[in-house]
C-alpha cells in the first residue's frame, strides 16, 4: 500500500472515529436526561466491560 493511500485511509478513519464519538455522546446524554440510566451505572458497566477485555486478552479469547 502506499504512503499516500495510507494517508487517506487514516484520514477516512479519523472522520468515522469523530462520527461514533459524537454519535456515542449524544445516546449518553439522552439516556442520563431521560433517566433511563445514572451516569454512575454508565460508568460502572464501561469498567466492567473493560475489565473483561483485559482478562479476555490476557487469557487469549475473545467475544
Amino acid at each position: 500500500m502506499d504512503e499516500v493511500h495510507m494517508i487517506g485511509k487514516l484520514a477516512d478513519m479519523k472522520d468515522e472515529f469523530y462520527k461514533h464519538s459524537l454519535m456515542l455522546s449524544a445516546i449518553t446524554e439522552l439516556l442520563i436526561e431521560k433517566g433511563i440510566v445514572s451516569a454512575d451505572e454508565l460508568q460502572a458497566r464501561a469498567t466492567h466491560l473493560d475489565l473483561i477485555g483485559c482478562l479476555d486478552a490476557l487469557s487469549g479469547q475473545s467475544h
